[in-house]
Protein backbone atom coordinates (compact mmCIF):
# COMPACT_ATOMS: atom_id res chain seq x y z
CA UNK A 1 0.00 0.00 0.00
CA UNK A 2 2.83 2.52 0.75
CA UNK A 3 4.89 1.49 -2.38
CA UNK A 4 1.72 2.40 -4.49
CA UNK A 5 0.69 5.75 -2.86
CA UNK A 6 4.47 6.55 -3.17
CA UNK A 7 4.29 5.73 -6.92
CA UNK A 8 0.70 7.90 -7.26
CA UNK A 9 2.20 10.97 -5.38
CA UNK A 10 5.58 10.94 -7.79
CA UNK A 11 2.97 10.79 -10.73
CA UNK A 12 1.03 13.74 -9.13
CA UNK A 13 4.29 15.39 -8.86
CA UNK A 14 5.95 15.05 -12.25
CA UNK A 15 2.62 16.23 -13.93
CA UNK A 16 2.46 19.27 -11.25
CA UNK A 17 6.47 20.26 -12.57
CA UNK A 18 5.71 19.91 -16.40
CA UNK A 19 2.46 22.46 -15.91
CA UNK A 20 2.03 25.07 -18.47
CA UNK A 21 0.17 28.61 -17.92
CA UNK A 22 0.07 31.44 -21.20
CA UNK A 23 -2.08 34.26 -21.19
CA UNK A 24 -2.56 35.47 -24.89
CA UNK A 25 -4.16 39.20 -25.60
CA UNK A 26 -7.99 39.26 -27.55
CA UNK A 27 -8.53 42.48 -26.34
CA UNK A 28 -6.92 45.23 -26.90
CA UNK A 29 -5.02 44.52 -30.00
CA UNK A 30 -0.81 44.80 -29.88
CA UNK A 31 -0.01 48.91 -30.48
CA UNK A 32 -3.37 49.86 -30.64
CA UNK A 33 -4.27 53.51 -29.68
CA UNK A 34 -6.56 53.25 -26.39
CA UNK A 35 -8.58 56.84 -24.94
CA UNK A 36 -10.91 56.90 -22.70
CA UNK A 37 -11.22 56.57 -18.57
CA UNK A 38 -11.61 52.73 -18.74
CA UNK A 39 -9.49 49.67 -20.75
CA UNK A 40 -11.48 46.93 -21.69
CA UNK A 41 -9.44 43.48 -21.32
CA UNK A 42 -10.47 39.86 -22.65
CA UNK A 43 -7.51 37.47 -22.45
CA UNK A 44 -7.28 33.73 -23.34
CA UNK A 45 -5.54 32.13 -20.20
CA UNK A 46 -4.02 28.28 -21.57
CA UNK A 47 -3.24 25.91 -18.46
CA UNK A 48 -2.03 22.09 -18.38
CA UNK A 49 -4.58 22.39 -14.63
CA UNK A 50 -7.65 24.64 -13.38
CA UNK A 51 -6.46 28.03 -12.62
CA UNK A 52 -7.31 29.46 -9.64
CA UNK A 53 -10.05 32.19 -10.44
CA UNK A 54 -8.57 34.66 -7.74
CA UNK A 55 -5.25 34.68 -9.84
CA UNK A 56 -6.33 36.28 -13.07
CA UNK A 57 -5.17 39.87 -12.69
CA UNK A 58 -4.16 42.73 -15.28
CA UNK A 59 -2.12 45.83 -14.22
CA UNK A 60 -1.01 48.74 -15.94
CA UNK A 61 3.02 49.94 -16.47
CA UNK A 62 3.77 53.27 -16.86
CA UNK A 63 7.63 54.14 -17.35
CA UNK A 64 8.51 51.43 -15.22
CA UNK A 65 5.14 52.53 -12.16
CA UNK A 66 3.05 49.74 -11.78
CA UNK A 67 -0.96 50.98 -11.16
CA UNK A 68 -2.79 48.93 -9.35
CA UNK A 69 -3.86 45.26 -9.88
CA UNK A 70 -7.14 44.17 -11.21
CA UNK A 71 -8.92 40.82 -10.85
CA UNK A 72 -10.27 39.98 -14.12
CA UNK A 73 -13.65 37.49 -13.62
CA UNK A 74 -14.67 35.32 -15.84
CA UNK A 75 -15.56 36.06 -19.19
CA UNK A 76 -16.43 32.47 -21.16
CA UNK A 77 -15.45 29.31 -19.14
CA UNK A 78 -13.07 27.71 -19.42
CA UNK A 79 -10.46 29.90 -21.28
CA UNK A 80 -11.62 33.32 -21.09
CA UNK A 81 -11.42 36.20 -18.83
CA UNK A 82 -12.29 40.09 -19.08
CA UNK A 83 -12.61 43.33 -17.15
CA UNK A 84 -12.05 46.59 -16.72
CA UNK A 85 -9.35 48.44 -15.93
CA UNK A 86 -9.05 52.47 -14.86
CA UNK A 87 -7.08 54.69 -17.17
CA UNK A 88 -7.98 57.92 -16.12
CA UNK A 89 -5.24 60.73 -15.84
CA UNK A 90 -2.64 58.84 -17.81
CA UNK A 91 -0.21 60.95 -19.87
CA UNK A 92 -0.60 60.39 -23.67
CA UNK A 93 2.50 57.89 -24.60
CA UNK A 94 3.55 54.10 -24.73
CA UNK A 95 2.15 51.61 -21.74
CA UNK A 96 2.06 47.90 -21.06
CA UNK A 97 -0.58 46.12 -20.30
CA UNK A 98 0.58 43.00 -18.13
CA UNK A 99 -2.13 40.03 -17.28
CA UNK A 100 -0.53 37.36 -15.14
CA UNK A 101 -2.33 33.80 -13.79
CA UNK A 102 -1.64 31.21 -11.45
CA UNK A 103 -2.98 27.30 -11.75
CA UNK A 104 -4.35 25.57 -8.90
CA UNK A 105 -0.81 24.23 -8.12
CA UNK A 106 0.84 27.91 -8.34
CA UNK A 107 2.62 27.51 -11.90
CA UNK A 108 2.32 31.21 -12.75
CA UNK A 109 2.02 32.82 -16.38
CA UNK A 110 2.29 35.91 -17.59
CA UNK A 111 1.27 37.98 -20.97
CA UNK A 112 2.40 41.50 -21.36
CA UNK A 113 1.81 44.09 -25.00
CA UNK A 114 2.48 47.78 -25.46
CA UNK A 115 -0.59 49.96 -26.45
CA UNK A 116 -0.54 53.67 -27.18
CA UNK A 117 -2.48 56.45 -24.55
CA UNK A 118 -3.37 59.01 -27.61
CA UNK A 119 -6.76 60.97 -28.05
CA UNK A 120 -8.86 58.97 -30.04
CA UNK A 121 -12.40 60.22 -29.17
CA UNK A 122 -13.50 63.69 -27.96
CA UNK A 123 -17.08 64.05 -26.39
CA UNK A 124 -18.86 67.55 -26.16
CA UNK A 125 -22.04 66.35 -24.48
CA UNK A 126 -23.40 66.07 -22.12
CA UNK A 127 -20.36 66.88 -20.10
CA UNK A 128 -20.24 64.46 -16.79
CA UNK A 129 -21.85 65.49 -13.92
CA UNK A 130 -24.53 67.56 -15.94
CA UNK A 131 -27.58 67.87 -14.03
CA UNK A 132 -30.90 68.11 -15.79
CA UNK A 133 -34.34 68.70 -14.32
CA UNK A 134 -37.40 66.88 -14.97
CA UNK A 135 -40.43 67.38 -16.56
CA UNK A 136 -38.92 70.33 -17.89
CA UNK A 137 -35.89 68.83 -19.62
CA UNK A 138 -37.55 67.07 -23.01
CA UNK A 139 -33.85 65.81 -24.27
CA UNK A 140 -30.35 65.51 -23.80
CA UNK A 141 -27.52 65.85 -26.57
CA UNK A 142 -25.15 63.83 -27.49
CA UNK A 143 -22.12 65.16 -29.28
CA UNK A 144 -19.25 63.14 -30.04
CA UNK A 145 -15.97 62.35 -32.60
CA UNK A 146 -13.70 60.54 -33.38
CA UNK A 147 -10.11 61.50 -34.40
CA UNK A 148 -9.23 60.98 -37.70
CA UNK A 149 -7.43 57.38 -37.78
CA UNK A 150 -9.13 56.39 -41.27
CA UNK A 151 -12.47 55.43 -40.36
CA UNK A 152 -14.10 55.13 -37.10
CA UNK A 153 -17.26 53.07 -35.48
CA UNK A 154 -19.07 55.78 -32.97
CA UNK A 155 -21.51 53.84 -30.85
CA UNK A 156 -22.95 54.70 -27.35
CA UNK A 157 -25.30 52.30 -24.78
CA UNK A 158 -27.81 55.02 -23.21
CA UNK A 159 -30.28 53.97 -20.25
CA UNK A 160 -32.85 53.26 -23.27
CA UNK A 161 -30.42 51.17 -25.98
CA UNK A 162 -27.39 51.79 -28.30
CA UNK A 163 -26.75 54.46 -30.87
CA UNK A 164 -24.28 53.99 -33.44
CA UNK A 165 -22.70 56.45 -35.98
CA UNK A 166 -19.92 56.80 -37.90
CA UNK A 167 -17.14 59.02 -36.88
CA UNK A 168 -19.30 61.57 -35.22
CA UNK A 169 -23.03 61.88 -33.24
CA UNK A 170 -24.94 64.70 -33.00
CA UNK A 171 -28.21 63.45 -31.76
CA UNK A 172 -31.04 64.71 -29.06
CA UNK A 173 -32.06 61.92 -27.35
CA UNK A 174 -35.58 62.21 -26.13
CA UNK A 175 -36.25 61.80 -22.32
CA UNK A 176 -39.50 59.69 -21.87
CA UNK A 177 -41.14 57.54 -19.64
CA UNK A 178 -39.32 54.74 -19.81
CA UNK A 179 -36.27 54.87 -19.54
CA UNK A 180 -36.24 58.15 -17.80
CA UNK A 181 -38.64 57.22 -15.29
CA UNK A 182 -37.47 58.28 -11.73
CA UNK A 183 -34.68 61.37 -10.46
CA UNK A 184 -31.38 59.96 -10.11
CA UNK A 185 -28.34 58.81 -11.75
CA UNK A 186 -28.15 57.84 -15.26
CA UNK A 187 -25.19 56.87 -16.97
CA UNK A 188 -23.80 56.83 -20.71
CA UNK A 189 -20.58 54.68 -22.22
CA UNK A 190 -19.51 56.12 -24.92
CA UNK A 191 -17.15 53.34 -27.10
CA UNK A 192 -14.99 54.13 -30.77
CA UNK A 193 -13.00 51.79 -32.60
CA UNK A 194 -10.60 51.85 -35.61
CA UNK A 195 -9.49 49.57 -38.22
CA UNK A 196 -6.42 48.15 -39.31
CA UNK A 197 -3.33 49.06 -39.61
CA UNK A 198 -3.62 51.64 -36.82
CA UNK A 199 -6.28 49.93 -34.30
CA UNK A 200 -7.90 52.06 -31.67
CA UNK A 201 -10.44 51.96 -29.02
CA UNK A 202 -11.59 54.46 -27.18
CA UNK A 203 -14.38 54.03 -23.91
CA UNK A 204 -15.49 56.65 -21.31
CA UNK A 205 -18.81 56.39 -19.00
CA UNK A 206 -20.49 59.63 -18.20
CA UNK A 207 -22.77 59.99 -15.54
CA UNK A 208 -25.61 62.36 -15.48
CA UNK A 209 -28.23 63.07 -12.76
CA UNK A 210 -32.00 64.34 -13.15
CA UNK A 211 -33.98 65.67 -10.84
CA UNK A 212 -37.89 66.42 -10.32
CA UNK A 213 -38.93 69.91 -10.19
CA UNK A 214 -42.41 71.84 -10.20
CA UNK A 215 -43.79 75.02 -11.74
CA UNK A 216 -43.52 76.44 -7.75
CA UNK A 217 -39.42 75.60 -8.54
CA UNK A 218 -36.51 77.89 -9.79
CA UNK A 219 -33.15 77.57 -10.24
CA UNK A 220 -30.92 79.41 -7.99
CA UNK A 221 -27.60 78.59 -9.07
CA UNK A 222 -25.80 75.28 -11.21
CA UNK A 223 -23.20 73.68 -9.56
CA UNK A 224 -21.10 70.73 -11.35
CA UNK A 225 -22.91 67.94 -9.72
CA UNK A 226 -25.57 66.31 -7.12
CA UNK A 227 -26.22 68.68 -4.43
CA UNK A 228 -25.85 67.08 -0.89
CA UNK A 229 -26.72 69.95 1.35
CA UNK A 230 -27.51 73.75 1.21
CA UNK A 231 -27.90 76.36 3.67
CA UNK A 232 -28.77 79.59 1.73
CA UNK A 233 -25.42 80.73 1.46
CA UNK A 234 -23.78 77.44 0.63
CA UNK A 235 -23.97 74.51 -1.97
CA UNK A 236 -22.15 71.29 -0.67
CA UNK A 237 -22.01 69.34 -3.77
CA UNK A 238 -20.87 66.10 -5.86
CA UNK A 239 -17.21 67.63 -7.81
CA UNK A 240 -16.53 66.82 -10.64
CA UNK A 241 -17.97 63.13 -10.69
CA UNK A 242 -15.87 60.17 -11.65
CA UNK A 243 -16.77 57.15 -13.51
CA UNK A 244 -17.09 55.76 -10.18
CA UNK A 245 -20.57 56.30 -9.54
CA UNK A 246 -20.82 55.32 -6.01
CA UNK A 247 -17.77 57.06 -4.58
CA UNK A 248 -17.13 61.13 -5.85
CA UNK A 249 -15.44 64.18 -4.45
CA UNK A 250 -16.83 66.78 -2.55
CA UNK A 251 -16.85 70.86 -3.02
CA UNK A 252 -18.68 74.08 -1.44
CA UNK A 253 -19.99 76.49 -3.92
CA UNK A 254 -20.29 80.08 -1.99
CA UNK A 255 -23.11 82.09 -3.44
CA UNK A 256 -21.83 85.41 -2.01
CA UNK A 257 -18.38 84.86 -3.35
CA UNK A 258 -19.40 82.61 -6.15
CA UNK A 259 -16.43 80.31 -5.83
CA UNK A 260 -16.52 76.66 -5.82
CA UNK A 261 -14.15 74.77 -3.13
CA UNK A 262 -12.58 71.01 -3.18
CA UNK A 263 -12.49 69.63 0.05
CA UNK A 264 -9.53 67.69 0.63
CA UNK A 265 -6.14 66.97 2.21
CA UNK A 266 -2.68 67.86 0.63
CA UNK A 267 -2.03 64.44 1.50
CA UNK A 268 -5.18 61.99 1.35
CA UNK A 269 -6.19 63.52 -2.02
CA UNK A 270 -10.19 64.77 -2.11
CA UNK A 271 -12.45 63.48 0.32
CA UNK A 272 -15.38 61.32 -1.29
CA UNK A 273 -18.68 60.39 0.18
CA UNK A 274 -20.94 57.85 -0.92
CA UNK A 275 -23.69 59.35 -3.24
CA UNK A 276 -25.97 56.44 -2.44
CA UNK A 277 -26.32 57.17 0.96
CA UNK A 278 -25.22 60.83 1.27
CA UNK A 279 -23.80 60.94 4.59
CA UNK A 280 -22.64 64.53 4.13
CA UNK A 281 -23.73 68.09 5.68
CA UNK A 282 -22.62 71.40 6.36
CA UNK A 283 -21.64 72.91 9.33
CA UNK A 284 -21.21 76.81 10.63
CA UNK A 285 -17.30 76.72 9.58
CA UNK A 286 -17.13 73.99 6.51
CA UNK A 287 -18.81 70.16 6.44
CA UNK A 288 -18.90 67.02 7.96
CA UNK A 289 -18.99 63.97 6.16
CA UNK A 290 -18.06 60.10 6.66
CA UNK A 291 -14.41 59.67 4.23
CA UNK A 292 -14.70 56.50 2.22
CA UNK A 293 -11.53 55.48 2.44
CA UNK A 294 -12.73 53.02 5.80
CA UNK A 295 -16.24 52.76 6.26
CA UNK A 296 -15.53 52.03 9.72
CA UNK A 297 -13.30 55.12 10.49
CA UNK A 298 -15.19 58.19 12.16
CA UNK A 299 -16.38 60.86 10.31
CA UNK A 300 -14.35 63.79 9.42
CA UNK A 301 -14.61 67.85 10.05
CA UNK A 302 -13.05 69.69 7.67
CA UNK A 303 -12.45 74.03 7.57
Amino acid sequence: MTKKLLIVLASILSKVAFGNVTVSFTRPFPNAVINGDSLYVIVRVSSTYEIDPSSVNAKIVVDGMEGDSVQLPWFDPPDYWSGIISIAGISPGPLNLIVSATDIFGTRGEGSEQIFMQTALTITSPISGTVSFLPGTSTLHLGAACADRGGCTLSVLTPGGWITAGDRLDVDLPVTDPPFHDAGQYLFDFYATGPAPVFFEAFFRVPIYLEDTTPNLSELVAVNGPVVDYDGGRVLHVLHPRSDPVHDPLGIYDLAALTDVSIGDPDLGPYTVSWSRRVARLTPFGAVFLYELNETMPPYFTR
